[in-house]
């Protein structure tokens, strides 16, 4: 990791005020859930997020306050752009600059830019600014940190922070805030489950609905009882309708009920999507559906056991596409009897007891 003071310094005095930003999906917002709590531990934080990311921003530990900003920057892609609004910009500079904070740190991936968001923040008037940058920032980065190209998301964002001089843990976890469930929820759950989540918002980063209704069928045949969550808008509406002996939750529950649901099944059948994360956060071994649309050493799930299912190895691999463009989504054919092996493989005596173990790190 390379720091590099930007032409205005950096200043040595750790602010007892602070923004954090974030602007992109779910997972994403999660995965900075460390280094949130690393700033929080000696600074107020406020967090701005996306629309999208506004649930798990109000789930993390650590965060005192959120501001809410679409970025058009960050939040679309080539075929998919939203025009820039110059009223939201501006209520975004007014948000920052009447809360009077004076220091921020970008958190990004590493195919994204902090530029921009940097320029807007200069505007709203903070005077230091840490983010990770490969290109020469002129005056609007006061911090800039090279990123690692083989570090996790966790580690990136942690590894941002500690360079601000915030002391990180030596073992950074992922953890969230949850509620009790409501009693029809609660009610409609069994001692023992898996939770199935076959949606994404990116149909190239799960498998296909009739894979997934597949590997349903098959986990029903051995003797698991499966509860199916999701949004009906992601594909999970056409799964449940198709496995009508699962526990179908799709549409009936909030993030912070979905992670309370999460934390006590057994294990989950997710694809590469902010629940997955949500997943690790509450310490229930996942069997990750994970296509080779992004690498998966850096945005595997964190922290906690899990099976890494999908081809990486194929020709196509880093695509970074929203649905694939090649039949039957290759590195995403996987076969029921692969799941059904990956869950009950998690769900090994030895393998629950360290999951024990990993819920009581998070309790403590």
């Amino acid at each position: 990791m390379t720091v590099r003071p930007a032409a205005t310094g950096s200043t040595t005095a750790l602010p007892d005020r602070i923004l954090a930003v974030r602007l992109d999906r779910l997972g994403d917002v999660l995965l900075t859930g460390p280094a949130i709590r690393a700033l929080a531990r000696r600074a107020h934080v406020t967090l701005a997020v996306s629309g999208n990311g506004s649930a798990a921003a109000h789930m993390l530990p650590g965060v005192a306050d959120i501001i809410r900003f679409d970025c058009p920057w960050i939040v679309s892609g080539p075929g998919h752009a939203d025009p820039v609004d110059s009223v939201a910009l501006g209520d975004f500079v007014d948000d920052v600059r009447a809360r009077g904070i004076r220091h921020a740190v970008i958190f990004t991936s590493d195919r994204q830019s902090p530029l921009p968001t940097a320029l807007v923040l200069r505007l709203a008037g903070v005077e230091h600014i840490t983010a990770h940058s490969e290109h020469h920032p002129g005056s609007l980065l006061d911090l800039c940190v090279d990123g690692d190209p083989d570090a996790h998301e966790v580690e990136r964002n942690v590894g941002l922070v500690g360079a601000m001089g915030f002391p990180i843990d030596d073992q950074p976890r992922l953890a969230v805030c949850r509620s009790p469930l409501r009693h029809g929820i609660a009610d409609a759950l069994p001692d023992t489950y898996v939770v199935v989540h076959p949606g994404a918002a990116e149909p190239a980063r799960t498998m296909t609905p009739a894979r997934w209704v597949a590997a349903i069928h098959h986990l029903r045949a051995r003797g698991h009882r499966v509860v199916i969550t999701g949004a009906a808008a992601d594909g999970a509406r056409g799964v449940a309708d198709e496995c009508p002996e699962a526990i179908d939750l799709v549409g009936r529950t909030t993030f912070v009920e979905l992670a309370s649901v999460i934390a006590h099944a057994a294990a989950v059948c997710v694809g590469n999507t902010g629940v997955m994360h949500l997943a690790a956060a509450v310490g229930t071994p996942i069997a990750a559906v994970f296509p080779a649309t992004v690498p998966v050493h850096r945005w595997q799930p964190w922290g906690v056991r899990h099976e890494v299912l999908g081809m990486q190895d194929i020709g196509c691999a880093l695509c970074h596409r929203r649905e694939c463009h090649l039949a039957r989504h290759p590195c995403a054919a996987i076969g029921p009897q692969a799941v059904v092996l990956a869950v009950e493989a998690l769900m090994s005596p030895h393998d629950r007891q360290a999951e024990a173990s990993s819920e009581a790190a998070l309790a403590s």
